[in-house]
């Protein structure tokens, strides 16, 4: 990636860092694109430096040249037994997803370190924080740490999200280094009902229910609504979504026939819920929620029993979502195509109860948030989009695609969703 002095692109400044417990050697593979290369290194104990030329932005830094570091904008770097070439680590790049930050409008370039949360996860985060007695003071644009200790933004992390914690209680941590942070705040907020407010919280490793009712027990938060936690002087964001339970589990914002549009929600926690009482948002309408039969009566969408044979029994009656189940929402004017997913807990058929379009129609980019109404006011409990928060994000669909929340996902961010073909599925 390189550095910028100023406005001033350097190229040179791409390097490598490896950190090593003792003096031995490795093998070192360099494969990009065609390009591949393998190179037998005696690494010290510490921290090794290898870049395409003498660092610019770093000059006090000794490293081992490699000129084959240059590479395109992907590819893989592995570390590799001398003896049997088994791995011992590797990294995969790519300019667009990272790890890094390259920002050509901006002149900014990050390079990414690898970190340790408080429960001992390893991630690639952006560095940040550089040393400046280490850099040079017109490379201001530059945030790096070759060949010395790797700093990092603070960072909240759902340190089990992928070991079945419940979706709207994960296991938090809140990482910075009090060393170089003495005090850190974490924005807490909602979107409905409307609530802001920044906490000064020290590093912590906790459950979000410990946390709310301890740590924030004075800000009266409800579990009912999906709730924002963002770094005041950090990056990204946890998103937890209400105690309800209800996700936007996929999307089919462009079929090829735009009204056969739809999006699914699965039901992920304890208690079954009345979908009557859900409406779903995009960014300039609403519609609420119904069963089919509520809109439609016994009439099934036009060609359903071609397309959608009826293995398990499809259900457009059932205003009820039980733990576990997931359902479709179709627009009103669905037809003559097939759904992707038909198993006993996903075979419940819902649409919107007025108009003729879900919203004013999802567009491919688009985003939508799904409130629930509890005691006459409609809370927020989920979003796939993040449109209210200070963080949103959007993922393009080309036609045919169906956007997928991966499983034991809340939709923090872009990367916790998967693209696929419909017609793959």
């Amino acid at each position: 990636m390189g550095s910028y002095e100023g406005n001033t692109s350097i190229v040179e400044d791409r390097f490598l860092e490896i950190d090593s417990w003792s003096e031995t050697v490795r093998i070192l593979e360099i494969d990009s694109g065609t390009k591949h290369y393998l190179y037998l290194v005696s690494l010290q104990k510490g921290k090794n430096v290898f870049s395409t030329a003498s660092l610019i932005c770093f000059p006090k830094v000794k490293s081992w040249l490699v000129p084959e570091l240059g590479l395109g904008s992907s590819g893989r770097i592995r570390i590799l037994s001398p003896e049997n070439h088994s791995v011992l680590d590797e990294l995969t790049w790519d300019s667009h997803a990272g790890p890094g930050f390259n920002s050509s409008s901006q002149k900014v370039r990050r390079s990414a370190s690898l970190v340790s949360t408080l429960s001992g996860k390893k991630l690639w985060k952006n560095s940040a924080l550089s040393n400046e007695s280490e850099r040079k003071s017109s490379c201001f644009g530059t945030e790096a740490s070759p060949g010395f200790e790797n700093r990092v933004f603070p960072f909240l992390y759902k340190e089990v999200s992928d070991s079945g914690s419940a979706i709207w209680n994960p296991w938090l941590s809140w990482n910075f280094d009090p060393s170089l942070q003495t005090s850190e705040s974490i924005q807490v907020f909602t979107t409905q009902p409307a609530f802001s407010q920044s906490i000064v919280a020290q590093p912590f490793l906790n459950g979000w229910t410990d946390v709310r009712d301890g740590l924030f027990a004075f800000l009266n938060l409800g579990k009912e609504s999906l709730t924002y936690l963002i770094p005041v002087h950090g990056e990204g964001l946890v998103a937890i979504p209400g105690a309800v339970g209800i996700l936007i589990s996929a999307v089919y914002p462009n079929p090829t026939l735009s009204s056969n549009e739809w999006f699914a929600v699965c039901n992920r926690g304890t208690d079954f819920v009345d979908m009557q009482s859900f409406e779903i948002r995009d960014a300039s309408a609403s519609d609420r929620l119904v069963e089919y039969s509520f809109r439609f009566g016994t009439i099934r969408p036009a060609g359903w029993d071609f397309f959608n044979p009826d293995l398990y029994g499809w259900s457009f009656s059932d205003r009820i979502l039980n733990p576990g189940e997931c359902g479709y929402i179709l627009s009103p004017n669905f037809k003559n195509e097939s759904l992707p997913f038909h198993t006993a807990q996903f075979r419940k058929i819902y649409t919107i109860d007025k108009t003729s379009t879900i919203g004013n129609g999802i567009s491919k980019n688009e985003g939508l948030d799904l409130f629930q109404e509890i005691q006459g006011s409609f809370i927020h409990v989920h979003s796939y989009g993040n449109q209210y928060s200070s963080h949103p994000f959007s993922i393009n669909a080309e036609t045919g695609d169906v956007i997928l929340l991966k499983e034991n996902r809340a939709g923090d961010s872009e990367t916790d969703y998967e693209i696929k073909k419909k017609d793959s599925l």
